[in-house]
């Protein structure tokens, strides 16, 4: 194979295959709600709403609910027609989802800054790797 840069180069490629691998795990987001909260005049659909939108709401859906809980402990509040605490689950496992998809993103661009630096060699011999196990 070549130089001494790639086999370094290899090993973080490696590394980062491992992350990958354990990103898989996370597995989908698989709402408990409808996925369409109406908070304070606006709808917000859990589907398009980026980390600072979800990290808003999770704070503001927490506050009402525990302040609820601190005035009324056996009521529950209900958010356009779903309880606060299932509000809260879809919002922390679409903030789960979100943080895993952006560290994917910058695994992979990673990932390719690095393979642009490998010697032409070595780019050889893993591309005709690839093509063995496709044979």
């Amino acid at each position: 194979m070549g130089t001494k840069n790639d086999e370094v180069i290899l090993k973080l490629k490696k590394e980062i295959e491992e992350k990958k691998s354990a990103l898989t795990k996370v597995g989908t987001f698989k709402p408990v709600t409808n996925c369409s909260l109406d908070l304070h005049g606006t709808r917000y659909n859990l589907h398009v709403i980026g980390k600072d939108v979800i990290l808003y709401l999770i704070a503001a859906v927490n506050s009402l609910h525990l302040g609820l809980q601190a005035s009324f402990p056996n009521e529950q509040l209900i958010l356009s027609g779903y309880p606060a605490t299932d509000w809260l689950t879809d919002l922390h496992s679409k903030f789960t989802i979100v943080n895993v998809s952006a560290e994917k993103a910058r695994l992979k661009t990673l990932e390719d800054r690095l393979h642009e630096l490998l010697s032409v060699d070595t780019k050889i011999d893993l591309e005709l790797e690839n093509l063995k196990s496709l044979i």
